[in-house]
Protein backbone atom coordinates (compact mmCIF):
# COMPACT_ATOMS: atom_id res chain seq x y z
CA UNK A 1 0.00 0.00 0.00
CA UNK A 2 1.72 3.74 -1.11
CA UNK A 3 -0.29 5.78 0.60
CA UNK A 4 1.59 8.15 2.82
CA UNK A 5 1.26 7.74 6.74
CA UNK A 6 -1.54 9.56 8.70
CA UNK A 7 -0.65 13.48 9.44
CA UNK A 8 2.16 13.47 7.16
CA UNK A 9 1.88 15.36 3.80
CA UNK A 10 1.00 14.04 0.36
CA UNK A 11 3.32 15.03 -2.21
CA UNK A 12 1.71 12.40 -5.08
CA UNK A 13 -0.31 15.66 -6.48
CA UNK A 14 2.66 16.47 -8.54
CA UNK A 15 4.11 13.32 -11.26
CA UNK A 16 8.03 13.15 -11.45
CA UNK A 17 9.44 11.27 -13.81
CA UNK A 18 9.89 8.57 -11.42
CA UNK A 19 6.55 8.13 -10.24
CA UNK A 20 3.05 9.30 -11.91
CA UNK A 21 1.00 7.78 -8.69
CA UNK A 22 -1.71 9.66 -7.45
CA UNK A 23 -3.16 9.60 -3.42
CA UNK A 24 -5.66 11.40 -4.47
CA UNK A 25 -7.48 9.08 -7.59
CA UNK A 26 -6.59 5.66 -5.08
CA UNK A 27 -9.71 5.89 -2.96
CA UNK A 28 -9.31 3.15 -0.43
CA UNK A 29 -6.55 4.52 0.78
CA UNK A 30 -9.19 7.13 2.28
CA UNK A 31 -11.03 4.23 4.11
CA UNK A 32 -10.03 3.60 7.59
CA UNK A 33 -11.08 -0.59 7.43
CA UNK A 34 -8.46 -0.70 5.43
CA UNK A 35 -5.51 1.66 5.89
CA UNK A 36 -5.95 0.16 9.64
CA UNK A 37 -5.06 -3.09 8.69
CA UNK A 38 -1.75 -2.74 7.60
CA UNK A 39 -1.47 -6.79 6.45
CA UNK A 40 -5.00 -6.35 4.23
CA UNK A 41 -4.04 -2.89 2.70
CA UNK A 42 -0.98 -4.40 1.23
CA UNK A 43 -2.63 -7.58 -0.25
CA UNK A 44 -5.19 -5.18 -1.93
CA UNK A 45 -4.18 -1.84 -2.72
CA UNK A 46 -1.57 -3.02 -5.28
CA UNK A 47 0.39 -1.32 -8.09
CA UNK A 48 -1.63 -2.43 -11.75
CA UNK A 49 1.41 -4.76 -12.92
CA UNK A 50 4.00 -3.64 -15.76
CA UNK A 51 3.01 -3.97 -19.72
CA UNK A 52 6.19 -4.91 -22.47
CA UNK A 53 4.08 -3.52 -25.89
CA UNK A 54 4.23 -6.44 -28.43
CA UNK A 55 6.19 -5.33 -31.46
CA UNK A 56 6.27 -6.93 -34.98
CA UNK A 57 2.85 -8.53 -34.81
CA UNK A 58 4.12 -10.47 -31.12
CA UNK A 59 1.58 -9.89 -28.14
CA UNK A 60 1.56 -7.68 -25.77
CA UNK A 61 3.39 -9.04 -21.97
CA UNK A 62 2.13 -8.64 -18.63
CA UNK A 63 3.56 -9.14 -15.34
CA UNK A 64 2.25 -7.84 -11.76
CA UNK A 65 -1.01 -8.49 -9.72
CA UNK A 66 -3.35 -7.84 -12.58
CA UNK A 67 -2.39 -10.25 -15.08
CA UNK A 68 -2.02 -12.90 -12.07
CA UNK A 69 -5.55 -12.50 -11.30
CA UNK A 70 -7.17 -12.45 -14.40
CA UNK A 71 -5.10 -15.53 -15.48
CA UNK A 72 -7.78 -17.98 -13.74
CA UNK A 73 -11.79 -17.61 -12.96
CA UNK A 74 -10.89 -18.46 -9.40
CA UNK A 75 -8.22 -15.88 -8.64
CA UNK A 76 -10.39 -12.88 -10.63
CA UNK A 77 -11.20 -10.65 -7.60
CA UNK A 78 -15.01 -10.28 -6.94
CA UNK A 79 -14.27 -6.24 -7.32
CA UNK A 80 -11.50 -4.17 -8.95
CA UNK A 81 -10.82 -0.59 -8.79
CA UNK A 82 -8.41 0.20 -11.73
CA UNK A 83 -7.46 4.24 -12.22
CA UNK A 84 -4.33 4.62 -14.09
CA UNK A 85 -1.89 7.50 -13.47
CA UNK A 86 -2.06 11.35 -14.61
CA UNK A 87 -0.39 10.26 -17.76
CA UNK A 88 -2.48 7.53 -18.96
CA UNK A 89 -6.16 8.75 -17.38
CA UNK A 90 -7.02 11.84 -19.86
CA UNK A 91 -5.18 14.16 -17.34
CA UNK A 92 -2.00 15.58 -18.09
CA UNK A 93 -1.12 16.29 -21.53
CA UNK A 94 2.63 15.60 -21.87
CA UNK A 95 3.62 13.03 -19.04
CA UNK A 96 6.14 13.66 -16.65
CA UNK A 97 6.99 10.23 -16.97
CA UNK A 98 5.94 7.39 -19.96
CA UNK A 99 2.40 6.12 -21.09
CA UNK A 100 1.56 2.72 -21.90
CA UNK A 101 3.78 2.35 -25.04
CA UNK A 102 7.21 4.32 -23.79
CA UNK A 103 6.20 8.41 -25.10
CA UNK A 104 5.55 11.17 -23.27
CA UNK A 105 2.31 11.43 -24.86
CA UNK A 106 -0.62 12.25 -22.14
CA UNK A 107 -4.53 13.65 -22.65
CA UNK A 108 -6.54 11.61 -24.73
CA UNK A 109 -3.98 9.91 -27.15
CA UNK A 110 -2.02 8.37 -23.58
CA UNK A 111 -5.37 7.12 -22.76
CA UNK A 112 -6.67 5.88 -26.10
CA UNK A 113 -3.09 3.97 -26.01
CA UNK A 114 -3.40 2.70 -22.34
CA UNK A 115 -7.15 1.16 -23.33
CA UNK A 116 -5.68 -0.47 -26.35
CA UNK A 117 -3.10 -2.44 -24.35
CA UNK A 118 -5.05 -3.09 -21.04
CA UNK A 119 -8.56 -3.53 -22.09
CA UNK A 120 -7.67 -6.50 -23.91
CA UNK A 121 -6.09 -8.30 -21.08
CA UNK A 122 -10.10 -7.87 -19.30
CA UNK A 123 -11.42 -8.72 -22.16
CA UNK A 124 -9.67 -11.87 -22.67
CA UNK A 125 -9.87 -13.29 -19.30
CA UNK A 126 -11.20 -16.59 -18.54
CA UNK A 127 -14.46 -14.44 -15.63
CA UNK A 128 -14.94 -12.14 -18.40
CA UNK A 129 -15.25 -14.75 -21.51
CA UNK A 130 -17.84 -16.82 -18.87
CA UNK A 131 -19.86 -13.35 -18.59
CA UNK A 132 -18.79 -13.29 -15.07
CA UNK A 133 -17.19 -9.78 -14.90
CA UNK A 134 -18.82 -6.66 -15.83
CA UNK A 135 -16.45 -3.97 -16.61
CA UNK A 136 -17.36 -0.18 -16.61
CA UNK A 137 -15.42 2.50 -18.35
CA UNK A 138 -16.72 5.94 -16.76
CA UNK A 139 -14.89 9.15 -15.54
CA UNK A 140 -15.40 11.18 -12.58
CA UNK A 141 -16.23 14.67 -14.19
CA UNK A 142 -17.32 17.02 -17.27
CA UNK A 143 -15.42 19.89 -17.98
CA UNK A 144 -15.50 22.34 -15.96
CA UNK A 145 -14.04 25.26 -17.70
CA UNK A 146 -14.27 27.42 -20.72
CA UNK A 147 -17.55 27.33 -22.88
CA UNK A 148 -18.43 23.74 -22.04
CA UNK A 149 -17.98 24.02 -18.34
CA UNK A 150 -20.51 21.60 -17.02
CA UNK A 151 -21.22 21.56 -13.32
CA UNK A 152 -25.02 19.89 -13.27
CA UNK A 153 -26.21 17.01 -11.09
CA UNK A 154 -28.04 13.99 -11.99
CA UNK A 155 -30.79 11.66 -10.70
CA UNK A 156 -30.86 13.41 -7.03
CA UNK A 157 -27.37 13.31 -6.56
CA UNK A 158 -27.19 14.36 -2.95
CA UNK A 159 -23.93 16.78 -2.02
CA UNK A 160 -20.79 15.23 -0.59
CA UNK A 161 -19.80 14.68 3.00
CA UNK A 162 -17.35 17.93 3.29
CA UNK A 163 -18.53 19.81 0.09
CA UNK A 164 -22.15 21.26 -0.65
CA UNK A 165 -21.11 21.89 -4.19
CA UNK A 166 -19.68 19.06 -5.82
CA UNK A 167 -18.72 20.61 -8.93
CA UNK A 168 -16.65 23.47 -8.02
CA UNK A 169 -12.95 23.00 -7.93
CA UNK A 170 -10.66 25.06 -6.14
CA UNK A 171 -7.75 24.78 -8.40
CA UNK A 172 -10.51 25.79 -11.23
CA UNK A 173 -10.89 28.85 -9.30
CA UNK A 174 -7.26 30.22 -8.95
CA UNK A 175 -7.05 30.43 -12.52
CA UNK A 176 -10.98 32.39 -12.63
CA UNK A 177 -12.16 29.76 -14.68
CA UNK A 178 -14.87 29.30 -11.83
CA UNK A 179 -16.16 31.89 -9.46
CA UNK A 180 -16.22 31.17 -5.71
CA UNK A 181 -20.07 30.20 -4.58
CA UNK A 182 -21.55 32.95 -2.59
CA UNK A 183 -22.16 31.12 1.23
CA UNK A 184 -25.52 29.34 1.43
CA UNK A 185 -25.70 29.24 -2.28
CA UNK A 186 -25.50 25.79 -4.81
CA UNK A 187 -24.55 26.82 -8.09
CA UNK A 188 -22.34 23.92 -8.96
CA UNK A 189 -24.59 21.00 -7.77
CA UNK A 190 -22.78 18.13 -9.35
CA UNK A 191 -19.60 17.50 -11.65
CA UNK A 192 -21.66 17.24 -14.72
CA UNK A 193 -22.33 14.48 -16.91
CA UNK A 194 -20.20 12.06 -17.91
CA UNK A 195 -20.02 8.85 -20.18
CA UNK A 196 -19.97 5.45 -19.68
CA UNK A 197 -19.09 2.43 -21.70
CA UNK A 198 -20.31 -1.04 -19.96
CA UNK A 199 -18.75 -4.25 -20.81
CA UNK A 200 -20.33 -8.02 -20.27
CA UNK A 201 -20.58 -10.70 -23.04
CA UNK A 202 -23.90 -12.49 -21.35
CA UNK A 203 -25.85 -9.48 -20.51
CA UNK A 204 -24.98 -6.90 -22.74
CA UNK A 205 -25.48 -6.14 -26.34
CA UNK A 206 -22.21 -5.57 -28.07
CA UNK A 207 -22.60 -2.28 -29.38
CA UNK A 208 -25.75 -0.88 -28.00
CA UNK A 209 -26.28 2.57 -27.12
CA UNK A 210 -28.41 3.79 -24.12
CA UNK A 211 -29.99 7.00 -24.10
CA UNK A 212 -32.99 6.48 -22.62
CA UNK A 213 -31.42 5.62 -18.73
CA UNK A 214 -29.62 8.13 -16.62
CA UNK A 215 -27.89 7.16 -13.46
CA UNK A 216 -25.17 9.14 -11.58
CA UNK A 217 -22.17 7.72 -9.28
CA UNK A 218 -24.22 6.45 -6.68
CA UNK A 219 -26.16 4.34 -8.67
CA UNK A 220 -23.43 2.74 -10.27
CA UNK A 221 -22.14 1.75 -6.40
CA UNK A 222 -25.57 0.40 -5.69
CA UNK A 223 -25.43 -1.58 -8.58
CA UNK A 224 -22.12 -2.85 -7.60
CA UNK A 225 -23.26 -3.87 -4.18
CA UNK A 226 -26.34 -5.55 -5.67
CA UNK A 227 -23.94 -7.68 -7.34
CA UNK A 228 -21.88 -8.77 -5.20
CA UNK A 229 -25.02 -9.86 -3.06
CA UNK A 230 -23.94 -7.35 0.10
CA UNK A 231 -26.26 -7.25 3.21
CA UNK A 232 -26.06 -4.85 6.05
CA UNK A 233 -25.31 -0.98 5.18
CA UNK A 234 -26.73 1.41 5.72
CA UNK A 235 -30.50 0.51 5.02
CA UNK A 236 -30.04 -2.83 5.55
CA UNK A 237 -29.73 -4.55 2.35
CA UNK A 238 -25.87 -3.89 1.55
CA UNK A 239 -26.39 -0.51 0.77
CA UNK A 240 -23.88 2.14 1.82
CA UNK A 241 -23.89 6.57 1.83
CA UNK A 242 -26.21 8.00 -0.74
CA UNK A 243 -26.18 4.39 -2.25
CA UNK A 244 -28.87 3.62 0.02
CA UNK A 245 -30.69 6.77 -0.11
CA UNK A 246 -34.57 6.01 -1.04
CA UNK A 247 -35.62 5.68 -4.59
CA UNK A 248 -32.04 5.16 -5.83
CA UNK A 249 -31.76 3.18 -8.96
CA UNK A 250 -29.36 0.59 -9.97
CA UNK A 251 -28.61 0.04 -13.36
CA UNK A 252 -31.56 -1.74 -15.23
CA UNK A 253 -32.45 -3.47 -18.43
CA UNK A 254 -31.81 -0.67 -20.36
CA UNK A 255 -28.31 -1.21 -19.64
CA UNK A 256 -28.50 -5.38 -19.43
CA UNK A 257 -30.06 -5.42 -22.20
CA UNK A 258 -29.19 -8.88 -23.91
CA UNK A 259 -30.65 -11.01 -20.81
CA UNK A 260 -29.60 -15.18 -21.46
CA UNK A 261 -30.73 -18.19 -20.32
CA UNK A 262 -28.34 -19.29 -17.48
CA UNK A 263 -26.08 -22.26 -18.49
CA UNK A 264 -26.43 -25.77 -16.89
CA UNK A 265 -22.67 -25.58 -15.62
CA UNK A 266 -22.77 -22.05 -14.15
Amino acid sequence: MRDPPLGSIDDSNSASPGSQYATRHNPFVYFHSVIDRQEAGDANVVSLGKLIPGVGGLPDTFTGHLAQDLAKEESTPRFAFITPDPCNDGHDAKCAGLNAEGIHVGDLAGLDLWFKHWMPLLCNSPAYKRGKTLVVLTFDEANPTGKTADSRACCNEQPGANVSNSGFSPVVAIFRAQAPPAPGTFPYPGGGQVGAVVFNPRYIVPGSVNTTGFYNHYSALRTYEGLLCLDGGDDGHGHLGFAAAPGLLPFGPDVFNAVRPERRDD
